[in-house]
């Protein structure tokens, strides 16, 4: 067994419709750490969505988190959150961008 910290987005700028930010690969992937900016000159909202591998529905896990002009806020409702192979999480929040660590076992 390999465990192995990883930058699992390195900073994505956000649109106002979802997108994907991280696949799990193989093994287990573990988020430690999610935090968001906004860099913008308008007031945002952030929405995160966990798809499991062979679901048919998303599970809203940050639902409509506002973030002010120039300002910053650190996502606990991810941290500890297990991806298994083929987990998908997706986001939205116009001009927020989003960072994420963690560790992947294998």
């Amino acid at each position: 067994m390999t465990v192995s910290a990883s930058t699992l987005n390195p900073g994505t700028t956000l649109g106002s419709s979802d997108q994907v930010v991280v696949t799990a690969g193989t093994g287990t992937t573990v988020v430690t750490q999610a935090l968001i900016s906004n860099p913008s000159s308008a007031a945002s909202s952030v929405t995160i969505k966990l798809l499991r591998e062979g679901a048919t529905s998303s599970v809203t896990i940050v639902p409509g988190r506002a973030i002010g002009v120039s300002g910053t806020d650190i996502l606990p409702e991810l941290a500890g959150l297990v991806l298994n192979a083929g987990d998908v999480l997706s986001a939205s929040g116009l001009g927020v961008v989003l960072v994420m660590s963690g560790y992947v076992v294998s």
